[in-house]
């Protein structure tokens, strides 16, 4: 049998980086997130972010690519967020992808700090989905 542990922190914008994830529903759109991760049979650690991005950590499954992952959590995200909250909504069509540690360290000397630090917002503030 296989083995792997894949940690990866994305980070991905809103259309034009419009703050279009409103306080009111940022911690629904974050569980939201989650459940599209979980969905794809990967482990969602950390979700959080500001009006016009969004910082994610997770443990990928070793059988999806990752722009597959992207592209069903970007696509199903902003068809929810456009039906429920917000119609105007959308993601830029880029994102950056990072490998990490299991404590969610990032693994290249040019980009250290946790999820914590590049999210901008207190540890009492982050979303565990």
């Amino acid at each position: 049998m296989s083995y792997a542990q894949l940690y990866y922190h994305f980070v991905f914008a809103t259309k034009d980086r419009l703050p279009l994830v409103a306080h009111s529903w940022e911690d629904e759109m974050y569980r939201y997130l989650g459940g599209i991760i979980r969905g794809q049979e990967c482990v969602p650690i950390e979700i959080n972010g500001m009006p016009e991005h969004v910082h994610v950590l997770l443990r990928a499954s070793p059988v999806i690519a990752i722009s597959d992952l992207m592209r069903e959590i970007k696509a199903n995200s902003s068809k929810w967020a456009r039906r429920i909250h917000e119609p105007k909504f959308g993601w830029q069509r880029r994102y950056g992808a990072f490998s990490v540690s299991e404590e969610g360290q990032m693994e290249s000397d040019q980009l250290p700090g946790t999820l914590e630090t590049l999210i901008q917002k207190p540890k009492d503030r982050l979303t565990r989905p």
